[in-house]
């Protein structure tokens, strides 16, 4: 009977405790379901929560899939950003993004960096081959960093923010 009851006390803690030791990500869900098929898959649209750890050595984010995405939004034709070799880099950025002026050789390139509703951030002038433009004090978001030359347009950049 006493070993009867030890199983029980045994089993009623590891209940209690089991709760305090499963983790399990966290989201504010949107949208969701259940996807069937030759296997099922359970997924939800949303913002997941998560830790980044980091050290000496690099960092890692827990529970995130890291877009890379690079886009030139043009308006038809042959865009003038490719013609001219102009790349702006990294994107997704956390704190900065490089504009690389590649075979351009005016130093009358100017930019724009504004944010989704057209509000400018900053603004300024290339007259070398990288340009270092500050994106620390923003909000991650996504923005808009349009390249000129002499008046005319180049390209226009769609820059996600982290």
């Amino acid at each position: 009977m006493l070993k009867k009851i030890r199983l029980i006390h045994a089993i009623v803690a590891a209940v209690m405790l089991l709760p305090l030791s499963a983790r399990a990500q966290t989201a504010v869900a949107s949208a969701g379901g259940d996807a069937h098929g030759a296997g099922t898959i359970s997924y939800t649209v949303g913002q997941t929560f998560y830790q980044t750890p980091s050290s000496y050595s690099g960092s890692i984010s827990e529970g995130v899939q890291h877009t890379y995405s690079i886009t030139e939004v043009s308006v038809g034709g042959v865009s003038a950003a490719k013609e001219f070799n102009i790349k702006v880099f990294p994107n997704p950025t956390t704190d900065k993004i490089i504009l690389r002026n590649g075979s351009l050789t005016s130093n009358n390139i100017k930019y724009t960096l504004t944010d989704q509703t057209g509000r400018t951030i900053s603004t300024g002038q290339s007259d070398q081959t990288d340009t270092y433009i500050d994106m620390s004090s923003t909000a991650p978001s996504m923005y808009f960093l349009r390249v000129t030359s002499n008046g005319q347009h180049l390209g226009t950049f769609k820059i996600i923010k982290q």
